[in-house]
């Protein structure tokens, strides 16, 4: 995850159409704007989110984020990861 000054590992723990649950970190608060960025099938994907809520899913602490997104584009590729994901399970 980047925020404007820091870059820092995390984990995503759940992911979907718009947002993803992410591994409690001390460098997140609810409210930050952030981009989210990973590698799925060798292509770097790099989206932003916006952190709006704390809770625990599956016993694991962690933050609900929201896409969003600054594209047509960018949501249709998200759309596109997602639903290789969802195949794949």
């Amino acid at each position: 995850l980047q925020s404007s000054s820091l870059t820092f590992p995390s984990k995503i723990l759940n992911i979907s159409k718009t947002g993803a649950f992410i591994e409690e970190s001390q460098y997140i608060n609810i409210g930050d704007l952030l981009v989210m960025e990973f590698v799925f099938l060798g292509e770097k994907i790099e989206v932003p989110v916006r952190i709006v809520n704390k809770h625990v899913s599956k016993s694991k602490n962690g933050y609900g984020a929201e896409f969003v997104f600054k594209s047509f584009a960018q949501n249709m590729r998200m759309a596109k990861v997602i639903s290789i994901i969802k195949k794949s399970h």
